[in-house]
């Protein structure tokens, strides 16, 4: 025998055949006492009230109380009664059968959902029931067994009795459901979620998805089980009242508008006191107020069909407390629900539904298809269930499965998505028409970037997206239209817009090209660069491009745009922890809570912490919080012990918390000629600390340890002799006049020789002079230098004017901005590492039109010292390398 189609017939076919087999073994247990066969008096007492609960009478005739006997109580008197059973193998098998066939009994018995697989049970016991002989004899089942096969409209005749043993007295008017052809498919787990959404605390639960997707089935299905869970659900719902918005359904495998429909909650409401004897219900007021007095769960299926807004939201505003509104709906109703997203079936469980429908309709060209095939269908179908109910029976009515995917998909799209799409605000269908020119996947910082919203409302239309069931999310976090949505969308009157369509193909160009450029930006070279970034996926790139234009602000001082431009890279990608080290980098310029902030967020999300504590460390080291710095250079060091640019910065750290002698311990462990990472700007950073460091020491010691003094200037003088000259810049010019100063200050209150400092100044006067002229302490060098030349000999005191008063030329090239232009033909420098003096220069020495210069245009120069320091051979600077030239991460510390 084959499953019937007819939802009725099923039921009456399934009733058949239990009643007849628990006649079978009712007859079988009055037959078998003869044979010793025992009912236990627990069984007896039991059955006796339920005799009694029925009749109003008492009996003590067997033949009476074993018609109270259910399924359960078989299998317990088959197995206390074994030892009268020859083969207690067959005794087993059959107790385990007759127990796989107590949940389809109950749902037949009294009237609930049938899943799937329930008349497969029924039909292969009944197949087998010659394998049960030498236990109980099925006489009754096989003749009603032939009857049905022999004169299929037999089952027409049949009137099932219905048991109406009442497990459960919350009131209802659930209705019929429509899948007892197939059955409930699959969808366990999410049964069991919907159950605890009903019984958890929240007033208000939407079960939200696209039309056909099995929102009522599941509801329905969900509610008829808690029906018979009596005991579990008892005290949650003294009722449960089901209202029905849907205007259409699928019939004959054609969408048709519901003949009758009423779409108003009034009149719904009046139509459910024809269900209930104590309901005189007939508006929104009442329901409340019946509500009030009675703890309901009010269903209302198919919400979005509503026109009139108002009468939901007072339902929903006062919704009594105790009360639960239970919501099926195409799209979400915000902030009211605690939402239940329901997803299509299972790769597995829409074969299974697939196939079922198959072998209902008898569709055999789909019966003989491989599971390849059928799934390849399934994936146009989106495994919606009704969809997939749809094209089975309109192949089983001739249409090929081509035809029906090709000429009808619409008829399905327009159904499962009627309704909503004219519902979207503008913003959420442009954000569609976006993701359909990007081919049909676009991360989120992509869209931000294109949609040219702000991310809270990019954000909301997305999510208005995904509650209306266009959106789904994949697994690299972009987003994607769902594939039966796209068709209906771009058949939508309307959607076609060629303005707009290449208004949004020109910024992705934009996008791209802009992409394509950061592989040359030096930005993405050096990990121990303060502006360094790295991005991995086209989320970070995107947010990379926000914090270029955030660093080009921040040179501009512009911070209300560092503000933006950091804003939208962490909308962009908000785990990205290259965005909040720069971020910490640019605050802490202006704003040192946030730089922390930042640079706290950067170190939880990176991967490799060690170059954010050292740069989170010099952002302390600025803000003179030394202990904390303290704190985080010793964690870049115990990361990367022998990286030399963390241990210069914690030399740094150590010499201003005047810890010379660790500095210095430091120091002499950095060997910048094996270190390539070594820039040309580290190595003038590890000299200068080198310098100053020891001049520091031994400032602290003047008039203390005077002979320490000494050694430490001495050694600083060989250090500096030893060092490649073609580094130093201004940062080191002025070391060197410092250096010259506290020797001048030394010798003056000691008695030591003269001749190192001449020495000092005859191979150096041009770079001590370049920054003696027009420093702050220049007057006082000169008045120091005055009293030593009186104390010491004339022959030395000869020597010394005669460097000092020697108009030196340095040729080295050096880089800075224009800071200031005078229209009569002179301008002034700011070197790039020295911020306190500028530099004179004569628009004669300017290779170029002297007219066309503008204040921050970058150069280079040559220095020249006369009776002052003036700036020659001025070019524009542009080299490539600029940024690396600039100053970025590095305080002169001069006073």
């Amino acid at each position: 025998m084959k499953v019937v189609n007819n939802a009725k017939l099923k039921r009456n076919l399934l009733f058949c055949l239990l009643n007849s087999i628990e006649t079978d073994i009712r007859n079988n247990i009055l037959y078998l006492q003869n044979e010793g066969i025992v009912i236990n008096d627990e069984i007896i007492k039991k059955l006796k009230q339920r005799y009694f609960d029925d009749k109003k009478e008492n009996t003590e005739t067997l033949d009476f109380l074993i018609n109270y006997l259910d399924m359960g109580d078989y299998i317990q008197i088959l197995q206390a009664n074994a030892n009268i059973f020859i083969d207690k193998k067959s005794l087993k098998k059959l107790c385990d059968e007759i127990e796989k066939l107590i949940p389809t009994r109950n749902r037949i018995m009294h009237v609930r959902p049938l899943e799937f697989d329930d008349d497969e049970k029924v039909l292969n016991f009944v197949r087998n029931i010659n394998n049960f002989d030498g236990i109980i004899k099925f006489e009754e089942t096989k003749n009603e067994f032939d009857k049905i096969n022999n004169n299929p409209n037999y089952l027409l005749s049949i009137v099932p009795t219905v048991y109406h043993e009442k497990k459960s007295n919350i009131m209802n008017n659930l209705p019929m459901v429509d899948y007892d052809d197939t059955g409930f498919v699959g969808r366990l787990k999410d049964k069991e979620l919907l159950k605890k959404k009903i019984l958890g605390p929240y007033p208000v639960i939407s079960v939200i998805g696209v039309g056909g997707i099995g929102k009522t089935s599941l509801v329905l299905s969900c509610l008829y089980d808690m029906l018979d869970d009596y005991d579990e659900t008892k005290d949650f719902f003294n009722s449960i009242i089901w209202i029905t918005l849907k205007t259409k359904g699928l019939y004959d495998g054609e969408f048709k508008k519901i003949k009758n429909a009423i779409i108003d909650l009034d009149e719904n409401f009046k139509a459910v006191n024809e269900n209930f004897d104590d309901i005189n219900i007939s508006s929104v007021t009442d329901i409340i107020d019946y509500m009030k007095k009675n703890k309901t769960l009010l269903v209302i299926d198919n919400l979005e069909t509503l026109v009139r807004d108002s009468e939901i939201k007072k339902l929903f505003e006062e919704i009594p407390v105790g009360s639960k509104i239970l919501i099926t709906s195409r799209v979400g109703i915000g902030n009211y629900e605690q939402t239940f997203h329901l997803e299509k079936l299972s790769k597995m469980d829409a074969l299974i539904y697939f196939r079922k429908l198959s072998n209902i309709y008898k569709v055999n060209s789909l019966i003989k298809q491989k599971d390849e095939k059928l799934e390849e269908y399934l994936a146009h179908l989106d495994s919606n269930p009704l969809a997939i109910k749809w094209f089975v029976i309109n192949v089983g009515r001739g249409m090929t499965p081509d035809d029906i995917l090709n000429n009808r998909i619409t008829d399905l799209t327009e159904f499962c998505l009627s309704n909503i799409y004219e519902k979207l605000s503008e913003n959420a269908k442009y954000i569609l028409r976006i993701i359909l020119i990007k081919h049909n996947r676009c991360g989120m910082a992509e869209l931000l970037y294109l949609c040219e919203l702000s991310y809270d409302e990019c954000i909301d239309s997305i999510n208005e997206l995904f509650k209306s069931n266009f959106l789904q999310q994949n697994e690299d976090f972009s987003y994607s239209i769902l594939d039966f949505a796209i068709s209906y969308i771009q058949n939508v009157k309307g959607f076609s817009n060629y303005s707009i369509d290449t208004k949004i193909q020109q910024a992705i160009n934009k996008l791209n090209g802009s992409l394509e450029n950061l592989k040359k930006d030096i930005h993405l070279t050096n990990e121990y660069h303060p502006l360094s970034l790295f991005p991995k996926n086209d989320n970070e790139r995107i947010a990379t491009l926000y914090m270029l234009a955030a660093i080009e602000a921040s040179k501009a001082r512009d911070y209300a745009k560092v503000d933006k431009y950091f804003t939208l890279a962490k909308n962009s990608a908000n785990t990205y922890s290259d965005i909040y080290k720069i971020a910490g980098y640019l605050y802490s310029k202006f704003d040192s809570i946030k730089s922390e902030e930042n640079y706290k967020i950067a170190i939880e999300l990176a991967e490799d912490k060690a170059p954010v504590y050292y740069f989170f460390a010099g952002s302390l080291i600025n803000n003179q919080k030394y202990e904390m710095a303290e704190i985080e250079i010793s964690k870049a060091l115990r990361i990367n012990p022998d990286n030399n640019l963390i241990k210069l910065r914690c030399a740094r750290l150590y010499k201003m918390q005047n810890k010379y002698d660790e500095s210095l311990e430091i120091l002499e462990t950095i060997d910048i000629s094996s270190d390539s990472d070594f820039s040309n700007k580290m190595q003038i950073k590890y000299i200068f600390e080198t310098i100053d460091t020891r001049i520091r020491y031994a400032e602290s010691l003047l008039k203390i340890d005077n002979k320490k003094v000494e050694n430490l200037i001495k050694s600083t003088i060989k250090f500096i002799e030893n060092s490649d000259i073609a580094l130093f810049d201004f940062t080191i010019y002025t070391s060197m006049f410092k250096l010259a100063h506290l020797y001048i200050r030394l010798l003056y209150i000691t008695d030591y020789k003269t001749d190192p400092l001449i020495n000092y100044l005859f191979h150096f006067h041009p770079y001590i002079l370049a920054a003696k002229n027009g420093h702050k302490k220049e007057q006082l060098f000169n008045t120091d230098l005055e009293n030593l030349l009186l104390k010491i000999s004339e022959e030395d005191s000869k020597k010394i004017n005669d460097i000092i008063n020697y108009k030196a030329t340095i040729k080295e090239l050096n880089y800075g901005y224009i800071s200031r232009l005078k229209e009569n033909g002179y301008g002034f420098i700011t070197p790039i590492s020295y911020t306190y003096q500028t530099i004179f220069f004569h628009c004669s020495q300017f290779k170029g039109d002297f007219r066309r210069l503008r204040i921050n245009d970058k150069v280079s120069f040559e220095l020249v010292v006369g009776d002052k320091i003036q700036a020659i051979n001025v070019n524009l600077y542009t080299g490539d390398n600029i940024e690396e030239k600039i100053e970025l991460d590095y305080i002169s510390d001069i006073e």
